[in-house]
C-alpha cells in the first residue's frame, strides 16, 4: 500500500469505484490539494462509440472519474477510506467543442474543486484531445459521509 504522506497517489483502483470496461482513465498524471489530471485513450470497446470514434458525451464520464481521483486522493490522504462508495453526481453544465473523438486519441482531463461544503462538492473539469479543447463539464457531487461500518448497519 502506498504511503499516505507521499505526494504520489495510490493506484487508480484504490481511489475510484470504476472497474472493468467502465474504468476509462488509464493513468493519473497529476494530483494536488484540490485538483487532478488523468489520461485516457479512446478504445474500440468504449461506451458511446460512433463509427471511428466516440461521442464527446464520454467526456462527462471522464470528468466524473477524474473528479473521483481528486476527491478520493484527498480523502485517502486525510485517513479516510478508499474507493467503493458511490457518489450521486449531477451535471450542472457541459459544453463540447468537438463533434467526435477519434479512436486511439489521448484525452487529458483536468478537474479542479471549485466549491466544497459539508458533503457537497462542485468540480470543474476540462478535457483536451492532442492539445485542443474538447469539452468542459461542471459536476455536482454529493458524498455519503457515513463510515463503512455505518453503511453495513443500514439506515438509522
Amino acid at each position: 500500500m502506498a504511503d499516505r504522506n507521499a505526494s504520489t497517489p495510490p493506484p487508480i483502483e484504490a481511489l475510484i469505484p470504476h472497474r472493468g470496461p467502465m474504468r476509462l482513465i488509464e493513468a493519473i498524471v497529476e494530483t494536488g490539494p484540490d485538483f487532478a489530471a488523468t489520461i485516457a485513450t479512446v478504445r474500440e470497446g468504449w461506451p458511446l462509440r460512433e463509427g471511428d470514434g466516440v461521442s464527446p458525451l464520454v467526456i462527462i464520464e471522464l470528468a466524473a472519474q477524474t473528479a473521483a481521483v481528486s476527491i478520493g486522493w484527498q480523502r485517502w490522504r486525510s485517513g479516510g477510506g478508499l474507493a467503493g462508495r458511490g457518489w450521486l453526481v449531477g451535471i450542472r453544465e457541459a459544453v463540447f467543442f468537438m463533434t467526435g473523438i477519434p479512436l486511439e486519441a489521448p484525452i487529458l482531463t483536468r478537474s479542479r474543486v471549485q466549491l466544497s461544503l459539508d458533503d457537497y462538492t462542485e468540480v470543474v473539469c476540462v478535457a483536451s484531445v492532442q492539445g485542443k479543447p474538447a469539452g468542459e463539464v461542471t459536476l455536482q457531487v454529493m458524498r455519503d459521509s457515513r463510515s463503512a461500518d455505518d453503511l453495513q448497519q443500514g439506515p438509522s
